[in-house]
């Protein structure tokens, strides 16, 4: 009796942890096509740099306080593009009146200051992508051994 008892609740546990793994792995495969798209058809150029302003996260003041960095450039068909990134208070900004921005070409939204990356979205990626491949197989196996179990009765 008690045997089955804990059985359940290891499957629970086990269809819980599958179930968000699911959700992390599909946030971060969002994540992760974006860095390699970046990696394939990013291109870095100079960029002209509008302003810095410190924008807050919330509206109370011991809210996260972030920079937002806006700039502008011409793509490579030649239409112009005025786009922001928001980055961490500590930054600072280049001298000068340029930054450095990585685009996709032919893509408007596909912009970010050069070296503004989320690579460390793709571990998450990786991890869950181990973790539900190892349910999978898992599943299998136990689905090929009941099948035997079955065919011998």
């Amino acid at each position: 009796m008690f045997d089955s008892i804990n059985s359940y609740y290891r499957l629970r546990v086990q269809v819980g942890l599958l179930i968000a793994c699911v959700f992390v792995l599909l946030f971060s495969a969002y994540t992760t096509y974006a860095e390699i798209r970046y990696a394939i058809s990013g291109r870095t150029l100079a960029a002209t740099l509008v302003g810095v302003e410190e924008v807050r996260s919330g509206r109370r003041e011991n809210e996260e306080t972030r920079l937002r960095v806006r700039y502008s450039f011409a793509d490579t068909d030649g239409t112009k593009r005025a786009k922001s990134d928001n980055m961490a208070a500590d930054w600072s900004p280049p001298g000068g009146t340029t930054v450095n921005v990585q685009y996709i070409p032919g893509k408007k939204d596909w912009s970010r200051l050069a070296g503004h990356d989320r690579l460390w979205f793709t571990l998450p990626f990786i991890v869950c992508s181990a973790i539900v491949i190892g349910f999978l197989v898992r599943f299998y196996r136990e689905y090929q051994e009941h099948e035997r179990r079955k065919a011998t009765w």
